[in-house]
């Protein structure tokens, strides 16, 4: 884990999203979302013209603690963070999983279908509130056809969701228990369990369990609302009444992520929207809410997303190196072919301004944390590399980075798009013209391991102007 990611993050507030090719610019949300309800809950909070998204909190927000526990075996360390550990019985436990270890990534391997063998191996070892203990097993799919069989990868992070009847992994289906307890994750009181299973690794499975993981579970009142009460309170409030049922089941250009609710150090629930671009761009506002337990909107806002190259930064040509804003469509820049180990002259398809943004220097050039670049032969958010990393630089080959990437401020940044092989050399470093592959899930708050959101939300003049 890179401990770059999260200062970004405490300092930028990175919640990185793709684009076409570019390092990541933030500006208001400019959707139209129609009226919002103003019911009384939320006419406490101050509210601006300026996004239909926004309702700035009227006190300081509580900050989002990382409960994460580690637990090292069989060469691999699996972490597990509680993203609520206050919940009610409709909510169940929501765990996020991710593994690091001297495990190279496989080859050739499907998302799906390794987090789907994941799911058929998984078991829960818990003490209820009654202290009774409960070991429970999932039941496995149907004997998995051969389009299943793929590898671990050891990058990747999933959020799991218990209860009484099994176990839900974000976006990859659900197993049930063999023998369901019904009181489990239903009665109140206090929940001890370990998540246990194993990785289909490319050397061999790989058992793994995690360390013991606390959640409560309270009483639904006035004062506790269900996560799934919530979310339609939120959805009504910024979307309107006669949109929410399209908003929470995903059938609109703006959807809930429903697994990825976070809960702060006052039991406050902050909940993730996504408005969609569409037309392949891979450009979204991500629309960031906070709700009291009891269903009061603390606070609302959106933002855009990008991942640009900063204004003044040089790509290199095969006649020396231009700015990048003097960079038109149908220039010649230089990129590197990575099976050929070799300089190539590329194509400039497309280019386009994106407004001021947050932005790194790494060795001097000036990108946005969410930027790919070439580390040690893998595309990696500019935001995560540490000195002693491996990078591609044009007059130095393979260099050793030296000093830790540093808060640039911010910066009119630009979305560079070339032909095959889809990367230029950027202030003599190599970096490539789209998102980089990320970590499921890359979410509202950036990774959840590395970027948890800081309690100095409101005060970031560049989101929320």
């Amino acid at each position: 884990m890179h401990a770059w990611g999260g200062v970004v993050a405490l300092s930028l507030g990175a919640a990185l999203a793709g684009c076409h090719g570019c390092t990541g610019s933030s500006s208001d949300a400019r959707h139209d979302a129609g009226e919002a309800s103003t019911s009384s809950s939320a006419r406490a909070v101050a509210s601006s013209s300026a996004s239909p998204y926004r309702r700035l909190p009227a006190k300081p927000l509580a900050a989002i603690p990382d409960r994460s526990v580690e637990r090292a075996s069989h060469g691999i360390t699996t972490v597990a963070r509680p993203l609520i550990t206050w919940l009610t019985a409709d909510d169940g436990a929501r765990i996020a999983l991710a593994w690091r270890g001297d495990l190279p990534a496989p080859k050739n391997e499907a998302t799906s279908a390794w987090t789907e063998a994941l799911m058929d191996s998984l078991g829960l070892d818990v003490r209820a509130p009654d202290g009774k203990e409960h070991h429970l097993e999932v039941v496995p799919a149907p004997s998995p056809p051969s389009s299943r069989k793929a590898w671990f990868r050891p990058s990747q992070t999933v959020i799991a969701r218990l209860t009484s009847s099994g176990v839900e992994l974000e976006g990859r289906g659900q197993r049930s228990w063999k023998q369901p307890v019904d009181s489990l994750f239903n009665a109140p009181g206090s929940y001890r369990f370990v998540l246990r299973g194993r990785l289909q690794a490319e050397a061999g499975p790989i058992d793994f369990e995690t360390s013991e993981i606390s959640v409560e579970l309270v009483p639904v009142g006035p004062e506790v609302r269900p996560l799934s009460e919530l979310e339609r309170t939120a959805a009504t409030q910024l979307f309107g009444a006669d949109r929410v049922d399209d908003v929470l089941s995903g059938r609109t250009w703006v959807h809930l992520e429903p697994f990825r609710a976070l809960e702060d150090e006052r039991h406050d629930r902050w909940l993730w929207f996504v408005a969609s671009r569409g037309g392949g761009s891979g450009e979204r506002t991500d629309i960031h809410v906070a709700l009291s337990a009891a269903g009061e909107v603390i606070a609302a806002d959106g933002r855009e997303e990008f991942t640009c190259v900063a204004e003044g930064t040089r790509i290199a040509t095969p006649d020396g190196s231009s700015p990048i804003e003097d960079v038109r469509v149908g220039d010649v820049v230089v990129g590197w072919d990575e099976t050929a180990r070799q300089e190539v002259e590329t194509r400039v398809v497309a280019i386009a301004p994106r407004p001021r943004t947050p932005v790194i220097e790494l060795e001097g050039l000036r990108i946005t944390p969410g930027h790919p670049v070439l580390v040690g032969g893998a595309w990696t958010d500019a935001g995560r590399i540490e000195p002693g990393d491996l990078l591609r630089t044009r007059s130095r080959g393979e260099a050793v980075l030296g000093e830790p990437p540093t808060v640039a401020g911010l910066a009119v940044v630009y979305d560079l798009a070339v032909e095959h092989p889809h990367n230029f050399f950027a202030g003599d470093i190599l970096v490539h013209n789209k998102a980089a592959p990320r970590s499921y899930p890359s979410d509202a708050w950036g990774y959840l391991f590395d970027r948890p959101p800081s309690a100095d939300w409101p005060d970031r003049t560049w989101w929320g102007r």
